[in-house]
């Protein structure tokens, strides 16, 4: 009888081996994105999505979403094109795009001190406040500023108001945020 112990794999078996450990090696780079852009490789396989976003913004145009103005969605037109950043407002001015003129104002809101207490959330309720105060209040305000005094934090937020009519009513004065210990 013959000894077979130091025989160990064939040719075959070792070539499949190699080619299959090739492939493996490939198949991972390829999917982590290692050739950068496939569409450049490929000659692009982007298919056009225009008419199911075209969908979507009339939707959203007919719901009043806000997003109809701000949220982008990236655009095929053709296939194989080039994925393009719209937001629905913008696409309406695209001929033949599919969405149609919506009477959304897409206007940036004016925003008054008041509004501006949106940024104390996370702050202690009663702690945080925007005001318009005149000149002598606030150095008075940001004399009493730091450790073991009233204030923890005293900002000038008057560039932050864009609301024209809060400004004119209140002239000479700052829009403040006053955050106390």
């Amino acid at each position: 009888m013959e000894n077979k112990r130091g025989q160990g794999f064939s040719i075959g078996t070792l070539l499949a081996l190699i080619i299959g450990a090739a492939l493996l090696v490939f198949l991972v780079f390829a999917l982590s994105g290692g050739f950068g852009d496939w569409n450049a490789w490929t000659g692009g396989f982007n298919k056009p999505n225009i008419a199911a976003i075209s969908f979507n913004c009339n939707n959203k145009c007919a719901a009043k979403d806000t997003t109809y103005c701000t949220a982008s969605e990236d655009v095929v037109f053709e296939k194989g094109g080039k994925k393009e950043k719209y937001n629905c407002k913008a696409l309406e001015a695209i001929p033949n795009s599919g969405v149609s003129a919506c009477e959304m104002d897409c206007a940036v809101e004016a925003i008054s001190c008041e509004r501006l207490k949106v940024y104390c959330s996370g702050q202690i309720e009663g702690k945080c406040n925007y005001a318009w105060i005149d000149l002598a209040t606030l150095k008075t305000y940001q004399a009493d500023t730091g450790v073991g005094k009233t204030y923890k934090e005293v900002t000038d937020s008057t560039s932050r108001v864009t609301d024209n009519a809060d400004k004119t009513a209140n002239p000479g004065k700052f829009c403040v945020k006053t955050v106390m210990n």
